[in-house]
């Protein structure tokens, strides 16, 4: 019997389970919870959890403590231990598991573990509905496969404690990879600084279901943009010339952002990804947003985008007379 007969029933029940709970960056309570109880069940040599994992300052996009307790509570309801909960205050997810083995390298296997915040699909066709296992965290879905990496993560540990590996073996279970936000902190935790091989794993990109492939070349260095303008309020009809438009300074930006010039060394992306102002059609806005992102195929190349992508943002508020 192979390993991955023996444990299809398990990482199936587990990767839908987590699939119906998914939780943003630094919101991932029920999930680490639940990944400490699995990799605990399978036993290791060491277990580090929430700050243990993390360098606390280099956390990037932490929300605020009424979103973060709101989702702890949420958590709790659906059964998380208490006492893990605690453990992860202030949005500490996310874990490291370690096996010893005696001499050898020391390999890593990084996998992401927090959904996005969008709406899951109600439609009977859609696969998770029709199956039963549809988010219940309305507002928030597994749209990028992080589930499954979760379980690729707990079926490859205990796949290793079965082997003959010798050596030292890590999982990283980290958190806020969609924002962006958790890579850095894992970095500056030190717990990959002894590590020889580090494997990254993605469900799908492009490849056939039941298609394993390795050695993936293409990815992008990314940088997550979040802008904010501020303006002043006026009556749209009676006193227009009294506001300053932050919905137009957004505006701006966004059309200019994406006339940013492409560079030739490499490729560079830019995406204006979610975008919204104002309070009602007869006031002029006050305030604005865009969440977005710059890419490049180095990191050389992000940062020029991110460097031209902040000088946009700013003269767009400025041009405007805003903040």
């Amino acid at each position: 019997m192979t390993a991955g007969t023996h444990y299809h029933d398990w990482l199936v029940d587990l990767r839908r389970e987590l699939h119906r709970r998914p939780e943003p960056a630094w919101r991932e309570f029920y999930t680490t919870a639940r990944i400490v109880e699995q990799v605990q069940g399978i036993g290791v040599d060491e277990l580090h959890i929430g700050p243990d994992a993390l360098d606390s300052d280099a956390r990037l996009g932490v929300p605020d403590d009424v979103e973060l307790s709101g989702w702890a509570d949420r958590a709790r309801e659906a059964g998380a231990d208490p006492e893990l909960l605690g453990r992860m205050a202030g949005g500490h997810t996310g874990a490291i598991a370690v096996l010893n083995r005696g001499e050898g390298p020391t390999v890593a296997l990084r996998v992401d573990i927090d959904g996005l915040p969008r709406a899951e699909s109600n439609s009977p066709d859609h696969h998770p509905t029709a199956e039963g296992f549809r988010s219940e965290n309305e507002g928030a879905m597994h749209a990028c496969g992080h589930d499954a990496h979760i379980a690729f993560g707990l079926g490859v540990l205990r796949a290793v404690t079965e082997s003959d590996f010798s050596g030292t073996f890590k999982v990283v279970f980290q958190p806020a990879e969609e924002q962006i936000g958790g890579g850095k902190a894992v970095v500056e935790s030190g717990h990959l600084n002894d590590v020889d091989t580090l494997i990254a794993v993605h469900v799908g990109l492009d490849h056939p279901t039941g298609e394993v492939v390795a050695g993936i070349d293409g990815f992008l260095a990314v940088r997550h943009l979040s802008a904010r303008f501020t303006g002043k309020g006026a009556h749209a009809g009676g006193h227009p010339s009294q506001g300053r438009n932050a919905v137009q300074a957004m505006a701006t930006a966004v059309q200019n952002l994406y006339a940013i010039p492409r560079h030739e060394a490499g490729a560079t992306r830019v995406n204006a990804g979610e975008v919204g102002g104002g309070t009602a059609s007869n006031i002029v806005p006050e305030d604005a947003f865009i969440e977005g992102e710059v890419r490049g195929e180095t990191t050389e190349l992000m940062e020029y985008m991110w460097a031209k992508a902040t000088r946009v943002v700013e003269n767009a508020a400025e041009i405007h007379e805003c903040e």
